[in-house]
């Protein structure tokens, strides 16, 4: 079974770097949401103070992956699907 991923978009910023505005919107993004798999950066920007670089600012998306089941991973060890009685009533489909 593969994964279901939920994207989010944040923007960090830094006096230091780009890599410094980068890890920072990471780490706070890591402090709320589970399971952060990759990141893109979507824009990158900063701010002029006289004749130098005041700030830098990226613009990320961010993947996290929605967490599967108990059930649903000890079926995936085991090399099969997890039947439909055995996942809480929020994972089964929907009755037709």
């Amino acid at each position: 079974m593969g994964h279901t991923y939920a994207i989010t978009e944040l923007a960090g910023s830094s006096e230091r770097s780009l890599e410094d505005a980068i890890a920072g919107a990471i780490a706070t993004a890591s402090k709320t949401l589970r399971h952060l798999d990759w990141f893109e950066v979507k824009e990158i920007r900063g701010h002029v103070e006289g004749d130098r670089v005041g700030h830098y600012q990226v613009v990320l998306r961010i993947g996290f992956r929605y967490e599967q089941s108990h059930a649903q991973v000890v079926a995936e060890r085991e090399g099969r699907t997890a039947d439909e009685g055995e996942l809480p009533v929020s994972e089964a489909r929907p009755v037709t």
